[in-house]
């Protein structure tokens, strides 16, 4: 169980080519969303150090989906992973940028679970949250050297 790395971006082209190829991986799960429930909600994270005040090289983007069965589909992507580092968990948390929040979502425990498309069943106050919420929150990337923050991401 290795985590994939993407290719380096060296571009805006090239990052743009890589999200589209992104939303494409995630197609069938996106139909089968729809089958179960009307996609209320999308959102594509960029992630990177500079918003996680952290000294990680890494980059990423999440993917998300909320369905109106309150399902939440993503994919977390990372990318130039310091040699000898590991992923380890990914959370939503609340926060504004620069501020640390509480997570109020576990998206992926484990580096197993990065880097594949998921489906979690949200409780009714995760998914108001997502689909119709106010308060800042973001995308926060964990891993065995920063273990605080790797790379982090604002949703709003």
């Amino acid at each position: 169980m290795f985590f994939k790395r993407l290719p380096p971006a060296t571009s805006v082209t090239t990052l743009i080519t890589i999200i589209v190829i992104f939303f494409m991986a995630m197609g069938p799960l996106n139909k089968a969303a729809a089958q179960n429930g009307q996609v209320v909600w999308t959102d594509v994270v960029r992630m990177d150090a500079t918003q996680a005040d952290s000294e990680s090289g890494s980059m990423g983007l999440a993917i998300l989906r909320v369905t109106a069965d309150m399902k939440l589909t993503y994919k977390i992507l990372v990318q130039k992973i310091d040699d000898g580092d590991m992923l380890t968990n990914a959370h939503i948390h609340y926060g504004a940028p620069g501020q640390n929040g509480t997570p109020f979502i576990l998206m992926a425990a484990g580096v197993q679970n990065l880097g594949k498309n998921i489906t979690i069943q949200l409780t009714q106050s995760q998914f108001n949250e997502l689909v119709n919420g106010t308060q800042p929150i973001y995308i926060n990337v964990h891993s065995h050297d920063y273990a605080g923050d790797s790379i982090r991401g604002q949703i709003r």
